[in-house]
């Protein structure tokens, strides 16, 4: 299975074709995803995650969050997420609970060719970025919820990256871009701040 949204679309016309190949090859491999074109509204953002192909440490998933590879790139197995746990399905995000169910179901693969574009900034952003501060509260919820089910799910194997994760999120993704709302999540978040 691939995706697509609306606001990405591919570059390269045996994108899929590549994907395929390497899955075929490869039955340990859940996934294999590629390097994006990222177009921001300052411009295109000229970097790589890896500098070659290669298998995505499970760590470099979870603590790097659903931007690392962009979803646009990604082809996994067909039914894979059939049987995600509720805590990935329940998350407001869907890509990045896939990269990480993929992850622990068998490795992820990085091809370093370029066969996206994905927009930083635009659609499913820049709507939930325009939500009132109780819907983003739940969203966000949503998404601490999932790493800690995923990381019970393991059996805490990754736990550290886990823990990482939340912690960067919390301080990156929620409290610095809404400190005028810090009272409030305060109160939303009292786990997150005894991190």
């Amino acid at each position: 299975e691939a995706l697509c949204e609306g606001d990405d679309y591919w570059i390269v016309p045996d994108k899929l074709e590549k994907q395929v190949s390497i899955l075929d090859e490869h039955d340990d491999y859940a996934m294999c995803a590629t390097e994006a074109i990222i177009q921001s509204e300052s411009g295109i953002l000229n970097w790589r995650r890896y500098n070659q192909d290669r298998i995505v440490p499970i760590n470099d998933i979870i603590e790097k969050g659903g931007l690392w590879l962009q979803t646009a790139t990604y082809l996994f197995r067909k039914g894979i997420n059939s049987d995600m746990i509720d805590c990935g399905r329940k998350c407001h995000v869907g890509d990045y609970p896939l990269i990480i169910w993929c992850a622990m179901k068998g490795n992820v693969y990085y091809l370093s060719d370029k066969t996206a574009l994905y927009r930083f900034g635009y659609g499913w952003t820049k709507s939930f970025n325009e939500k009132d501060i109780s819907t983003k509260i739940k969203g966000w919820k949503s998404e601490l919820d999932m790493l800690k089910g995923f990381d019970s799910y393991s059996s805490y194997k990754y736990h550290d990256s886990f823990l990482r994760r939340r912690k960067r999120y919390f301080i990156f993704w929620i409290i610095s871009p809404n400190s005028k709302h810090i009272d409030i999540l305060k109160d939303a978040f009292s786990e997150e701040y005894n991190l």
